[in-house]
């Protein structure tokens, strides 16, 4: 009997550790608190995953696998790979110009290829964060009488109505923040483009391109984009900014403002998990997906900053041109990036991340190293920075 008790035991203490890697940083998340759903993929399977806080503190309704938060920013590298897609079906080039899909544009909108825009590298200023840029958009949709009775009684603001108006700011300006193609600036304007840009060169709205082309295929029932057609979301959660830390006092946040392609999917931990497998081990089309999520090796030099290019041309129709000029991204640490996602070495193997905040304040986060079949989620109601360590889950996970 002592021996199955010992083994018990061992193991017991086995899955402890492996818990507590992951789990330490969110022990103050509780039913005060807003929180994150926690989870580790491997090979396929979400095998770690843990919910913590409450998903709606006014209603004490803590998160679990089904609720639904906004991934912000981590929207980007689905709208990049919907633009491949329909590069390889020959509905658009990634060197088609700004001035194609907007010829009212100006002049200098024809040097602006959509790869630029996927990769930061555009000059077009980000109408959420550059401070002048956000001004004169708040300006010009403050003028719409209809916006603001629509703002009063709590209704959204359009995305075609947001998108009319960031594309006359950006027509309004005499020339780029900077000659595309040879800087990098992060900017969702860009990407608020790209899914209009999707839109044009497919024929169908941008949600139903992103449910036909990858999330019913995955069986991503939980996941769609955000719209001002959107109807009251089943275990949708609250997003939440901290008013004061040491106090645990939190205000509610929300959002009347509607954007797709720089942000906007809604989605769950199990759901998320399926995308992420995906990616590591995709079933169909592998060519694509290694083009997607490709070897990356420096190439050149261009004012200090190293570009990128793909080591695997073996097929000219999956556009070698699509994954040239990566430059790094020297306002968010200098780190590259490349089709919506950030690229660096950990233990000598590749790493792809991002991070999103979404405007009504969820913070979110994840990361996945192909070579390890490991990957890391982490979704929050509220702008939350701790994570668990990438060398730590590797260390417990990776083979």
């Amino acid at each position: 009997m002592k021996i199955p008790l010992l083994i018990f035991t061992i193991l017991n203490t086995i899955s402890f550790t492996v818990d507590a890697n992951v789990s330490d940083g969110f022990s103050e998340l509780n039913s005060e608190n807003p929180g994150c759903a926690v989870g580790v993929v491997k090979t396929g399977e979400l095998v770690y995953e843990r919910y913590f806080g409450q998903a709606n503190l006014r209603y004490q309704v803590p998160i679990d696998k089904k609720t639904v938060f906004n991934l912000g920013s981590i929207t980007k590298h689905f709208t990049a790979v919907l633009a491949l897609q329909l590069e390889v079906k020959g509905q658009l080039s990634l060197n088609d110009s700004l001035k194609k899909y907007y010829p009212q544009g100006p002049r200098w909108f024809e040097n602006i290829k959509l790869r630029h825009l996927i990769n930061h590298q555009s000059g077009l200023p980000d109408y959420l964060n550059d401070e002048k840029t956000r001004e004169e958009l708040v300006k010009r949709v403050s003028t719409i009488p209809h916006v603001l009775e629509d703002l009063v009684v709590g209704k959204p603001i359009a995305r075609d109505v947001t998108l009319m108006h960031v594309l006359d700011t950006m027509m309004a300006l005499s020339a780029p923040s900077f000659k595309p193609g040879e800087n990098s600036s992060y900017s969702n304007t860009g990407y608020l483009f790209l899914a209009d840009i999707l839109e044009k060169a497919s024929g169908i709205p941008f949600s139903d391109l992103a449910k036909k082309q990858l999330f019913k295929p995955l069986g991503m029932s939980s996941t769609e984009l955000v719209s001002s057609q959107t109807i009251e979301i089943p275990w949708s959660a609250t997003g939440y900014s901290v008013v004061n830390w040491p106090t645990y006092k939190y205000r509610r946040n929300s959002s009347n403002l509607i954007t797709q392609g720089d942000g906007g999917i809604l989605s769950t931990l199990p759901d998320f998990a399926k995308w992420i497998s995906h990616l590591m081990s995709p079933i169909d089309d592998k060519l694509f997906w290694s083009t997607f999520l490709h070897p990356m090796k420096p190439v050149s030099n261009i004012g200090g900053l190293s570009s990128f290019q793909n080591t695997d041309d073996s097929k000219g129709h999956f556009i070698s041109q699509i994954l040239s000029s990566l430059k790094t991204v020297s306002k968010i640490g200098g780190v590259p990036y490349n089709n919506g996602l950030f690229i660096r070495k950990v233990k000598g193997e590749t790493v792809y991340s991002h991070r999103g905040l979404s405007i009504d304040s969820m913070g979110s986060y994840f990361w996945l190293s192909p070579s390890h079949n490991v990957g890391y989620i982490q979704l929050c109601n509220f702008s939350f920075d701790k994570r668990s360590s990438v060398n730590e889950i590797l260390h417990t996970y990776a083979d």
